[in-house]
């Protein structure tokens, strides 16, 4: 009982201090709010369900970052959670990036109600998902997103159901200013589907 204990506070320790340091002044750090304070965070390699969804649930009304970046975290059902009800809470964050994190469509879909209704995203980064039925959920979730105006996918495996779903957001998101498709079309049948986004995109 102490143990654990122990480690829970050691986690809410580790999740205090990600929050609250004081970054060096440069450019990464600073962005349009005034005053000192982290801007960007990266969370990669850490385990544990708990562990994510802690350190995650720090940001719900944190108002100072405006970047995260969540690399190789292995998501489950809580942690997942905590990151849709940041996307849909924080309204300072702009910038998220999702690297090697949702491995499962249970999670993809979650992770996606929060896609739908971002109060502050406007530059998404995928990369290193693999499934096309995951790739498909993600995508699905951006194409009534009002907020987004960046998408990056990155070393995606594009199938046919992921390629029709980013054709749709091609043709129905009106918001969507850049996109940018790195690693991820390898098939002619995949161009093609895509192109057809590409000829009448909104």
């Amino acid at each position: 009982m102490l143990l654990m204990c122990n480690q829970m506070l050691l986690i809410h320790f580790l999740a205090w201090v990600a929050l609250n340091f004081i970054c060096s002044e440069n450019e990464s750090c600073s962005e349009d709010i005034p005053g000192g304070g982290v801007r960007k965070l990266m969370l990669g390699d850490i385990e544990g369900d708990d562990v994510i969804k802690t350190l995650i649930q720090g940001l719900r009304n944190n108002s100072m970052i405006t970047s995260l970046c969540l690399t190789y975290l292995n998501i489950h059902s809580e942690g997942s959670k905590a990151l849709k009800q940041v996307l849909l809470e924080n309204k300072t964050l702009r910038v998220m990036v999702l690297d090697n994190c949702i491995k499962s469509i249970e999670i993809a879909e979650v992770v996606a109600e929060g896609l739908q209704n971002s109060a502050g995203v406007t530059q998404l980064q995928l990369q290193n998902i693999e499934g096309d039925d995951v790739i498909r959920t993600l995508i699905q979730g951006l194409r009534n997103n009002s907020m987004i105006t960046s998408l990056c996918l990155h070393n995606f495996n594009l199938h046919s159901e992921g390629s029709k779903a980013l054709k749709q957001v091609l043709l129905e998101n009106k918001t969507l200013r850049a996109i940018e498709l790195d690693y991820c079309i390898k098939c002619m049948e995949i161009a093609k589907v895509v192109a057809e986004g590409l000829q009448n995109s909104a």
